[in-house]
């Protein structure tokens, strides 16, 4: 697929991530992860008790930035959502390393008070092609 847009490189990575639909590769469905979505579900809340979404996140001169989010169920015990919490993300960061050009990921993990869950973020930089 084409980077030469921001749609076409959300849609890039939507498919590394996604088997089919909204169902994740393998190795997400292993770590955990139930839904991969291609956007932020907003008032309609995250898939539980573990989702992927992404929506985009800037541009610059060289990079589509796309923003990764890897959410846990609050109501989980604490220790099982964090497990799944940093099995999701592994998961997650191969799954997009293995994806030519895409990085370097660097992501914050934590609770979130408002949403009552856990929520790890990483923007990545995907090189564009549009030049």
């Amino acid at each position: 697929m084409s980077r030469t847009t921001l749609a076409n490189a959300l849609d890039e990575m939507f498919g590394l991530l996604s088997a089919s639909g909204q169902t994740p590769v393998a190795s997400l469905v292993s770590a955990g992860v139930r839904v991969v979505l291609d956007h932020e579900p907003g008032a309609a809340g995250v898939p539980k008790p573990c989702s992927v979404t992404m929506e985009p996140a800037g541009i610059d001169p060289t990079d589509w930035m796309v923003r990764v989010r890897v959410y846990v169920a609050g109501e989980l015990p604490p220790k099982t959502a964090q497990d799944l919490m940093v099995n999701a993300v592994v998961a997650t960061a191969a799954v997009l390393k293995a994806g030519v050009g895409y990085g370097p990921l660097s992501w914050q993990m934590g609770w979130n008070d408002e949403i009552a869950a856990y929520v790890a973020v990483s923007d990545v930089a995907i090189g564009r092609e549009d030049f």
